[in-house]
């Protein structure tokens, strides 16, 4: 509440500030912790001051840095799986990926393996439960895909005979 009060009070033993209000917003745009000391309250309709005596710590943690992601793999051939790896991983912490701007999944490894063609992305959540200000940079992943050939011909030939052997593609929208 606000009237005719004036609250004198540090933060962190620093200079005296004051407010009308007995509401103080606490500052969280820089992480560490934070003594709020009351000093004194003072009635500006009369005057009169009395000393006072109070303490709050807050304490704001440390936002984790947004995540760096590589793979070695970009283009996936038949679904292979190819690991996709944070790195600049911090035990403790977890990872929230997305693919294609979805949630996929959530880990506490520095590494997921993926079989999937989209753009993945990742945000870290600290052990403290704050989470990055911005996602990782989106890696695009391609894939695919070659249907496993078949061997035709004769395969019984006598002696001395000749047999043609082709290759076709178990997909017909293929063609070797």
């Amino acid at each position: 509440s606000s009237g005719p009060y004036t609250f004198s009070y540090t933060i962190n033993a620093g200079s005296l500030q004051t407010t009308s209000s007995a509401t103080i917003t606490a500052s969280s745009s820089n992480a560490g912790t934070f003594t709020y000391n009351l000093i004194s309250v003072k009635d500006n309709s009369n005057g009169c001051s009395n000393p006072a005596s109070g303490t709050a710590i807050i304490t704001v943690n440390s936002q984790p840095a947004a995540a760096l992601i590589t793979t070695t793999v970009n283009h996936l051939c038949n679904n292979q799986g190819y690991p996709i790896t944070v790195s600049n991983f911090v035990s403790g912490y977890s990872y929230t990926w997305y693919k294609d701007a979805a949630f996929l999944k959530t880990s506490v490894t520095d590494t997921i393996i993926n079989n999937q063609s989209g753009s993945f992305y990742v945000i870290p959540v600290s052990d403290k439960g704050c989470t990055a200000a911005s996602n990782s940079d989106t890696l695009n992943i391609t894939n695919s895909n070659i249907s496993a050939p078949v061997i035709t011909g004769w395969f019984h030939v006598c002696p001395q005979g000749k047999t043609k052997l082709g290759v076709i593609p178990l997909d017909s929208s293929e063609s070797f």
